[in-house]
């Protein structure tokens, strides 16, 4: 139901011309790439895992971004439906089990 990408860039960080980075390189993405509005839902993953710290984060995603699902979802901020998220975290919470069974490993 999806993959955990994020945009191939050097140290967004530390080397922008913005004063908002992540902005910054989102339209750069969308200009170049054309990214329609469901592919831009993959930013979701990406900032839950950027070096962001946790105020910009609660800024760009909502107070309890860290939950999973639609517990943790803003939809003003996000504009992703909460069925959508319920959704993808039923599916990976049943999927799970299979790839810990197929690895013969715990996921934790």
């Amino acid at each position: 139901m999806g993959l955990n990408v994020s945009l191939s860039t050097d140290d967004p960080l530390q080397f922008h011309f913005t004063k908002e980075p992540l902005l910054e390189e989102y339209s750069v993405a969308a200009h170049v790439c054309c990214r329609s509005a469901f592919q831009v839902r993959i930013s979701l993953a990406e900032l839950a895992r950027s070096g962001f710290e946790m105020e910009v984060k609660r800024h760009w995603l909502g107070q309890e971004w860290y939950l999973p699902g639609a517990a943790g979802n803003d939809i003003h901020k996000t504009n992703v439906p909460n069925t959508h998220l319920t959704y993808r975290h039923r599916t990976l919470v049943e999927e799970l089990p299979l790839v810990t069974q197929k690895v013969g490993v715990p996921i934790p």
